[in-house]
């Protein structure tokens, strides 16, 4: 070799061995990080992160999870926001449950307050009605007034034994076995009758025997078909051959009554009980019901029927 090519090749050699003395040095430098972490051969070592034991290699601590928060300090948030929220939506709810309690108290008193109001106009329109029947009765004007009122109601209340009645047509004398299902029992003189929608019946026996409405007796309800008679400028309620005055309640909180009376003078009906008997005195006709004596007068095929004294 020449002189001149080994002065060339010297600073390559220097640089090629300050190479590898560097990488030298980062490998003992890595060694000895790895023994440090590991653990060493002779007297072992212990670290921050390992346990180190003699002779031997060393046993690694594994790191745990990160530690959860506790549900003491979740209920009261801490850091994490989720129980914070859950508790909130928790008194919410239990809010919203009582306002919906109070929304439904509040309902059940509104609809009381309600059918109170109703019961109270109620109660006072039936004042007021008894009040109107008894001005109405005292003016001597209540079954012109009152007709359809009455009549539809206690249509209602005997439609049953009226349609009963109509059935079996019934007159004075026949006997029946069992009463109609809607009657009233009343008494007068110390004998007893059964009212049912403008008949009036007796027992006879074991059985029912139709009679006559008896002059003097009080009924609660009148009958259902009822033709207004004036005499006088008093008001009749008439109904198969009987006829009715209304009685004013005895106070605000009862109703009207029906007496049962003599047959006025002058009363003129359109038609008789289907029993009324044809007499014929001198020269004049006449119709008998229950000793009540009747003059029919005749318009074409039309007659009335006006109540008369008996002839001598």
């Amino acid at each position: 070799m020449t002189l001149g090519w080994k002065r060339r090749m010297a600073p390559r050699l220097a640089v090629m061995l300050l190479a590898l003395f560097s990488a030298f040095s980062l490998l003992a430098v890595d060694y000895a990080e790895a023994r440090k972490f590991k653990g060493g051969g002779g007297g072992g070592g212990r670290s921050a992160h390992s346990r180190g034991g003699g002779g031997g290699g060393g046993r690694t601590r594994q790191r745990s999870s990160p530690r959860q928060p506790s549900a003491k300090n979740r209920s009261r948030g801490g850091d994490f926001g989720g129980g914070a929220v859950r508790q909130i939506d928790r008194q919410g709810t239990r809010g919203a449950r009582q306002g919906n309690r109070g929304d439904r108290q509040d309902g059940r008193t509104e609809r009381t307050e309600l059918r109170q109001d109703g019961r109270t106009d109620r109660a006072r329109d039936r004042q007021d009605t008894r009040r109107d029947i008894a001005d109405d009765i005292s003016d001597n004007r209540y079954w012109g007034h009152h007709y359809n009122y009455y009549g539809g109601y206690h249509g209602g209340y005997w439609g049953g034994a009226a349609a009963w009645v109509a059935f079996t047509g019934l007159t004075i004398g026949v006997l029946i076995a069992t009463l109609p299902p809607r009657y009233e029992t009343v008494v007068i003189s110390g004998s007893s009758y059964y009212y049912a929608n403008g008949t009036y019946y007796i027992l006879s026996g074991s059985q029912y025997i139709v009679v006559a409405a008896p002059v003097g007796v009080v009924v609660v309800n009148p009958p259902a078909e009822i033709n207004v008679v004036t005499v006088d400028d008093v008001e009749y309620g008439y109904s198969n051959g009987a006829y009715y005055e209304a009685e004013a309640p005895a106070d605000d909180d009862s109703d009207p009554t029906f007496r049962v009376v003599a047959p006025p003078i002058g009363a003129t009906v359109t038609e008789l009980p289907a029993d009324a008997k044809k007499e014929t005195v001198g020269d004049l006709e006449y119709f008998v019901y229950d000793d009540t004596w009747y003059q029919p007068f005749y318009a074409g095929s039309n007659a009335v029927y006006v109540v008369v004294e008996k002839p001598a």
